[in-house]
């Protein structure tokens, strides 16, 4: 990811929060494409691990056959699902904007413990992402 792509994506989501939501079809699909494939790691790293290890072991969201590998892709076909919702809010403590990339369960990423939608939630300006299924 070059800075300019960076800077780019961090003005995009600026502007989309102090307009009050006003976007185009073209720029929710830069979005979606920035945070699935540039944000979120190609191959699992420690922090995804650390999330798998809560979210698959220990809670059962995902279905207890399914490897790191799977999780992440599960993750990234979330936010890069053009049916699924892409939602934006300000942050009150920090003043920076989160993007929230909902999207359904799948069949296959139904654990014991799984809810009915899976939220990918990104700091949309330093660009770091966290999950859960809402409680």
């Amino acid at each position: 990811m070059t800075d300019d792509n960076y800077s780019g994506i961090r003005d995009l989501v600026r502007r989309i929060g102090e307009t009050g939501g006003l976007v185009t079809t073209d720029e929710v699909a830069r979005l979606r494409e920035h945070f699935s494939r540039h944000v979120l790691p190609s191959l699992p790293t420690r922090r995804i691990r650390a999330k798998y290890d809560q979210h698959v072991v220990t809670r059962e969201e995902w279905p207890s056959d399914t490897t790191d590998v799977e999780y992440l892709e599960s993750l990234r076909t979330v936010v890069a699902d053009v049916q699924g919702g892409v939602y934006l809010a300000r942050d009150d403590i920090e003043g920076t904007w989160t993007l929230y990339f909902v999207g359904r369960v799948r069949r296959t990423w139904r654990g014991r413990m799984a809810g009915q939608r899976v939220v990918v939630l990104f700091n949309g300006e330093q660009q770091f992402w966290v999950n859960r299924f809402p409680g």
